[in-house]
């Protein structure tokens, strides 16, 4: 069976990883059960995970990631552990702690965090753009408030409409203290925009879109954040090592798809002359040709964004309620400035931000450096208006404009000796014109049935995957992964129906 998959992001690498492992399995027999390519409009692999090499010209590699970064919640339940394991790639911060524990030095595995908005949110603090610190009293205050808040409604009935926003006004405005930090006063409020702005890192959407309704349809698995140890830089190598490099054909766009909708319909039989299934016909760029290929499925796992704005064909067009349920979903923004210094200036572990008035100059800094083999590397996040404040086609801030404020307010806080980075790379998601974005969140006014119909098949010969697809865990790198391999395991069955795996 051949098997056309487009995008060789994480979703798409795990449909080609699977379909590969099921051929190494049954290589015994001496068949080649599926003949897979991959087609990626990029001239690289990983999709939104984006490693970028901060220092190309010394011959010491420094790989950050400037999309997906983290393995979330590394217990035994997420499949990107299974994985690691068997590319043999160790999870750094495990590996550091066991270390540390042969040394005789009892040390719990780092449990760093920067997208995930839970009590130990900013150990160093926040600040006000003068360098003062806000005080820890009213920091654990405004928090307390803050969670509470967001929480509440498990006790309460919601509507489709209800944002996480609302819950915030409502609380702020109903609110009874009335001292100098009361929840009203303009310095609690300062905090509140900074835990918010650190809720839209975490979830992708704007606190004003986040659904309250469908927050619970995320399933957690559990246990502290990981990272792969080099990075996903490490972990692609090996993924692409394993499916063939010569599977995968880098810079071809796809442009439309053409497929049988009623393929293998339970009331409807749709085959060839010779009694084939008929084909898939894709039409993509190549060295500036529009080049056909046909195959017997396809596996599409271009990003939501992407599909909403119309940047793939379907012939015949994917139906009203598909569309309607692509547009009703979020897809969001979180971008980053990775910056590589001479030497490290901060904190270890320096993980704190900035509040201003104006809520889109918000700065969030996370220290990286442990996690990319001790280089001085600082991160800094932003999400929603913070990130549109430069992520943005016309009159958005260029990158000298972003490290010039980023700059200044690290000299507030560290003095003005702190140095330059010796280099920086800037992401900007929203103006990448296969992605329009980082990745999608339960939206106002969406539903579950809407995560439904953008996983299901068009017919049996047109698949879905990604990270948009899985409404239990969308937004993560294991929720991409998750998704491939529930499409693998859909062709498998297929093809053993056909008897032809």
């Amino acid at each position: 069976m051949k098997v056309s998959i487009i995008g060789a992001g994480f979703s798409g690498l795990s449909v080609a990883y699977h379909l590969t492992k099921y051929n190494h399995e049954n290589a015994a027999s001496g068949k080649r059960c599926f003949d897979i390519n991959i087609l990626e409009a990029r001239d690289r692999t990983g999709g939104r995970v984006c490693p970028v090499d901060l220092n190309p010209r010394s011959g010491d590699p420094v790989m950050v990631d400037m999309g997906g970064q983290w393995l979330e919640e590394a217990s035994k339940k997420n499949p990107l552990v299974q994985l690691l394991k068997e590319i043999n790639v160790d999870l750094l911060y495990t590996k550091q702690h066991k270390m540390k524990t042969k040394e005789g030095q009892e040390r719990q595995p780092k449990q760093h965090q920067p997208n995930n908005p839970g009590p130990n949110l900013l150990a160093n603090g926040i600040y006000l753009p003068d360098g003062t610190r806000i005080p820890d009293p009213l920091f654990k205050r405004a928090r307390k408030f803050y969670y509470k808040t967001l929480n509440e409604y498990k006790d309460k009935d919601v509507s489709q409409q209800t944002s996480f926003q609302d819950l915030l006004d409502a609380a702020l405005k109903s609110s009874k203290d009335k001292g100098p930090n009361a929840p009203s006063s303009p310095l609690f409020q300062k905090i509140i925009r900074y835990l918010s702005h650190r809720t839209e890192c975490y979830e992708g959407g704007r606190m004003s879109e986040l659904s309250v309704s469908l927050d619970e349809l995320y399933h957690r698995l559990g246990g502290p954040d990981e990272i792969a140890e080099g990075g996903y830089h490490a972990v692609l190598e090996k993924l692409v090592d394993f499916v063939g490099r010569d599977n995968i054909h880098l810079n071809c766009p796809v442009q439309e798809i053409h497929y049988e909708p009623l393929l293998f319909d339970e009331s409807t039989t749709s085959e060839n002359d010779d009694n084939t299934p008929p084909q898939v016909r894709i039409q993509y760029c190549a060295e500036e040709q529009t080049k056909t290929l046909s195959a017997d499925c396809c596996v599409c796992t271009v990003p939501l964004g992407v599909l909403q704005q119309g940047g793939l064909r379907f012939d015949p067009p994917l139906g009203d309620d598909r569309e309607r349920s692509i547009q009703a979903m979020g897809f969001g923004v979180l971008d980053k400035v990775m910056m590589l210094f001479e030497k490290q200036f901060w904190e270890e572990n320096f993980y704190a931000g900035v509040t201003p008035e104006d809520p889109t100059r918000i700065q969030s800094f996370v220290d990286c450096s442990v996690d990319y083999g001790g280089k001085p590397v600082l991160a800094m996040f932003a999400a929603g208006n913070v990130a549109r404040r430069f992520d943005r086609p016309q009159e958005g801030l260029s990158d000298e404009q972003l490290l010039a404020e980023i700059m200044t307010t690290l000299r507030t806080l560290f003095g003005d000796d702190a140095p330059d980075p010796v280099s920086f790379q800037v992401s900007r998601w929203l103006q990448d014109p296969y992605a329009y974005g980082s990745y999608s969140f339960a939206k106002v006014g969406s539903t579950e049935h809407d995560y439904d119909q953008v996983a299901k098949p068009a017919g049996k010969n047109l698949f879905f995957a990604g990270e948009h697809t899985n409404k239990h865990h969308h937004s993560t790198v294991h929720g991409a992964w998750m998704t491939g391999k529930r499409e693998a395991d859909r062709l498998i069955a297929n093809a053993k129906a056909l008897k032809t795996a």
